[in-house]
């Protein structure tokens, strides 16, 4: 079974999302796992953002659970992405590691309110060094 949504405002697609048939039977089986999110910014010609969670499954390989895509990084587009996940795995991640994007913080906060302490949610360290590198002197 595949799992597609999409959101579509005056003809204009805002956000969709799909999720990798395989991911779900994992899902099923071993049950909420540590994700990583991560979307990029204008990845297309008409400025899309392609977001994609992965994971790692229990003999070591990585693979893509769904992908994202998104007219507006913003905390309402990524409310609407963090339902669909709990909508096609019956669960939010245990543990979520992304790129640091306060919107994405601030859905994972208002979805989850009194679960949040539960809840992980992880910088991802590359990410971190990048900021450093670009926004503090030598």
């Amino acid at each position: 079974r595949t799992f597609f949504k999409t959101h579509v405002t005056t003809a204009v697609l805002l956000c969709a999302m799909i999720c990798s048939p395989e991911a779900m039977e994992d899902h099923a089986v071993d049950g909420a796992t540590c994700d990583v999110y991560e979307s990029t910014l204008n990845t297309n010609r008409r400025n899309y953002k392609l977001g994609v969670f992965v994971y790692i499954t229990r003999d070591g390989r990585t693979r893509i659970k769904s992908i994202t895509l998104l007219l507006f990084e913003d905390q309402p587009s990524f409310a609407l992405v963090l339902c669909w996940y709990k909508q096609a795995f019956g669960s939010h991640p245990l543990t979520l590691i992304t790129d640091g994007d306060y919107a994405l913080h601030l859905a994972i906060i208002k979805l989850l309110g009194a679960f949040f302490a539960a809840w992980c949610h992880i910088l991802c360290v590359w990410h971190i060094a990048q900021l450093v590198a670009k926004h503090v002197k030598h």
